[in-house]
């Protein structure tokens, strides 16, 4: 394989330290895997014995795995094994922590819903290869992640379970016997929510235990010494003080504790959240005096970091630590790069910045580290959404990339040509109520690659032929699947994204005349496109298309709104080039689809969180509600993230503001759809159930009759407390989609009193992939559903289920 120079060196000269080294690589996790990676492969590394392992603990549709690789007879680094679980349950997170002393591994097993935790032992035997021998079980109550931190050394493994007892936390100590491991000790501190046990580090007399949630969520690191070889004595907490002096903004949030690492006397605390996720190291030396303390000799900090405090963004610096003799490794994830110091005279100051040969592999790159020797390894956990594991060797005192290795995650199988019946409660793997699975295909069998999830969708009805198809909206492009039999699906082929663009979670489109208007957001310059779908009528096999016409008066947009009486689209949430409205209306005539023309713009300037009317979604219809005043007028109702925002768009010359409407315990306002009547909007809002300002999925029932007067007639509280996204109406039933709920399909008949009739949990177990959008009016009276990472679901409530 290629070996390729990484970012060049930069020499840095600081009175910044860090330090180095243990025995054996030790492991360490991506404290930030999300719900876009899709396996987290990468999420754990360690070096052990010159072999390198890489944990993906977060496939969802296979128990999670440890691959061990080794250098084959060219040198070159090969799968020489893959672990896993004895139970090997789907998505049981194995090896989301590692710990590894000699010949001995410990791996976490934190399995969903109703299977107890553990922590899997592996033993090297004597051919050189891991075996199982069996876990060390602990009883827990449901929530709690037993091994969410491991350590190992000198026989005893320690375990941490920092939600315990209301996250106060504990780490529980076993000792290695003939008999099995023995729970020899609990440790427990005070004080609800401290997370005690989240991070763990041992070396020699020295366990130091992190509680991120300690002191008001600022953090702190406790520390316990074995004087005699006896057991450990808690000497209480570390001085932690100089990190207010570091903190240039006022959030206390810091969580010091959460990223430990020891080396003989010295401890290295990463600190990743400091200053709006800049981070920093801090970096302390042990006296071995009568009061055995610890003090902080230096503080490394990210000599490149963002401008301004930012809780979302920011290098993250210190997310992940590894020390040896020689060298000191830092990883900032969110900076895409690892940084590398070696020792001078004046201390471990010079640094050397290292990042991905490849600009694939680069997103998340450094959330894990393991350094031996002359040899290392970066996890980065999100890379392509699948995750990947560069190896690094040192060659003539430089680092070089040798090898970069990953895995495939696996997907589910199509499930075409037979219905499955939805009987107690579960149809196939999926749980279910009153609604019948038709087909599915997963996201490899439409066009997407591993990795890559699914968004929005529409639909389109083929005047001409009398056929069906799906739209789905793809983080690379743009599906099209024919289903005028929904037991059939027939996958046509793919609209990429525009050249130049960049793959992006948010994709949206419409259909007017016989094209698609497809968008997206945080794309870079993407554009609309416009895709005749007459040209699907032919296809014989998968094609991949181009775009009929870019209209480039936009860059980037969150969604696209059709009024299809009209021929006017409206695209909002538009940013990073063009004519952005401020993100309000950009209105567009379609008339001629293959030659868009720019219409104008309009915003409700109260509405929105930056005051720029700013609108996330809408709905643009010509009215044939009860409203005389605006009978055949062209209005438009937009979720403007803090409120909905009614206006007449009829004159794109002046159209004009017509109502507001708020509503208590606003988190984000995100859509919504009218009833066929016009007298009814339902909204939802997809920030009050994360932010915990309703206490289950909430939506929002308004009264329109009187467009200049919109009331809250009621809030519709569901079973569930998942997060809601699209809505949309056809007749008497509403169909919304939940990213942890699947579908959900309600009785709106009555519209005070909202009642379930079924449901389609498009993620049972999983927890990554729920459901995004929707797509209720296809004249076969099947329903599409997008399932995240999952896949392309074809159903139907029950009472018409073809036989």
């Amino acid at each position: 394989m290629k070996a390729h120079r990484l970012f060049p060196a930069l020499s840095l000269f600081a009175a910044l330290a860090l330090i180095a080294a243990p025995a054996q690589a030790q492991s360490f996790r991506d404290a930030d895997l999300g719900e876009d990676a899709l396996a987290g492969f990468g999420s754990t590394v360690a070096i052990s014995a010159g072999e390198i392992l890489v944990g993906e603990p977060g496939n969802v549709f296979r128990p999670g795995m440890l691959y061990v690789y080794q250098r084959d007879e060219d040198g070159q680094w090969t799968q020489s094994g893959v672990l896993a679980d004895s139970q090997g349950r789907d998505a049981d997170r194995f090896a989301g922590r590692l710990a590894l002393d000699g010949n001995t591994m410990l791996a976490s097993v934190n399995p969903r819903q109703e299977h107890a935790p553990s922590v899997a032992v592996f033993r090297r035997g004597d051919d050189g290869t891991w075996q199982s021998d069996g876990s060390i079980p602990h009883e827990t109550v449901e929530g709690e992640r037993f091994g969410a931190a491991l350590a190992l050394a000198d026989g005893r493994a320690y375990v941490g379970v920092p939600d315990q007892g209301d996250s106060t936390g504990a780490v529980h100590i076993y000792r290695d016997t003939e008999d099995g491991w023995t729970l020899e000790r609990t440790l427990e501190m005070e004080g609800a929510g401290s997370r005690f046990g989240s991070a763990i580090a041992v070396s020699g007399r020295h366990l130091m235990i992190g509680a991120p949630g300690d002191n008001e969520g600022s953090g702190a690191v406790y520390h316990f010494h074995n004087f005699t070889g006896d057991g450990w004595t808690s000497l209480g907490a570390l001085n932690t003080d100089n990190i207010k002096s570091l903190a240039r903004d006022t959030v206390a949030v810091v969580s010091v504790g959460s990223v430990l690492q020891l080396h003989g006397d010295e401890l290295f605390v990463g600190v990743p959240q400091l200053n709006g996720n800049n981070g920093g190291v801090l970096v302390f030396d042990f006296a071995d005096t009568e009061d055995a303390a610890w003090t902080e000799q230096s503080t490394l900090m990210p000599y490149e970091g963002v401008s301004r405090p930012s809780r979302r963004r920011g290098p993250r610096f210190g997310g992940s630590i590894s020390i040896q003799d020689d060298a000191v490794w830092v990883g900032a994830p969110g900076a895409r790069a690892v940084y590398v110091y070696t020792k001078t005279v004046a201390g471990w100051t010079r640094v050397e910045k290292l990042a991905p040969a490849e600009p694939d592999n680069a997103t998340s790159f450094g959330s894990a580290l393991a350094s031996l020797g002359d040899l290392a390894v970066v996890g980065a956990s999100r890379a392509n959404r699948v995750g990947s594991a560069t190896i690094l060797e040192r060659v003539d005192g430089m680092w070089t990339e040798t090898a970069v290795v990953g895995s495939e995650p696996e997907s589910l199988d199509p499930i075409t040509a037979s219905a499955i019946r939805c009987e107690e409660g579960e149809a196939n793997r999926w749980g279910c109520n009153g609604v019948d699975l038709i087909s599915f295909l997963p996201v490899t069998a439409i066009g997407g690659p591993p990795g890559i999830g699914l968004n929005d969708m529409w639909g389109w009805y083929d005047e001409q032929t009398g056929r069906e198809v799906a739209i789905v909206g793809r983080y690379d492009g743009t599906s099209f699947i024919d289903v005028t039999d929904p037991m059939h699906p027939r996958y046509l082929g793919n609209l990429p994204m525009t050249e130049g663009a960049q793959s992006s979670v948010w994709r949206d489109m419409k259909v007017y005349s016989d094209h698609a208007f497809i968008v997206s957001d945080g794309a870079g310059d993407h554009g609309m496109q416009v895709f005749d779908l007459a040209r699907l009528r032919d296809v014989q096999k998968p094609v991949d298309f181009e775009a009929d016409y870019l209209y480039d008066q936009i860059a980037s947009a969150h969604n696209i709104v059709m009024n299809e009486n009209t021929g006017f689209a409206y695209v909002v949430g538009a940013s990073g080039g063009g004519e952005t409205c401020g993100g309000g209306l950009h209105m567009i005539d379609v008339r001629e689809p293959k030659n868009p023309t720019f219409a104008g713009c309009f915003t409700d300037g109260v509405t929105g969180r930056r005051g720029t009317g700013y609108s996330h979604d809408a709905q643009c219809v010509t009215y044939r509600g009860p409203d005389s005043d605006y009978e055949g007028r062209e209005i438009c109702i937009g979720a403007n993230e803090t409120a909905l925002s009614l206006s007449d768009v009829t004159d794109k010359d002046n159209p004009i503001a017509i109502a507001r409407a708020d509503y208590p315990n606003v988190g984000y306002t995100h859509q919504g759809w009218l009833s066929d009547d016009h007298t009814i909007f339902f909204s939802n809002d997809e920030g009050d159930e994360p932010r915990d300002l309703v206490a289950t999925t909430r939506t929002l029932v308004w009264d329109v009759a009187d467009l200049d007067d919109p009331v809250l007639l009621t809030e519709y509280f569901a079973t569930t407390t998942e997060t809601d996204h699209n809505l949309y109406v056809r007749g008497n039933l509403m169909y919304q989609s939940n990213y942890g709920a699947g579908l959900r399909i309600l009785d709106i008949s009555d519209p005070e009193n909202i009642q379930e009739v079924g449901f389609f949990d498009t993620d049972p177990d999983l927890g990554c992939c729920g459901s995004w959008s929707n797509y209720p009016y296809f004249r076969s009276g099947a329903i599409g559903v997008t399932g995240g990472s999952g896949g392309f679901f074809m159903v139907r409530k029950r009472e018409d289920l073809v036989p």
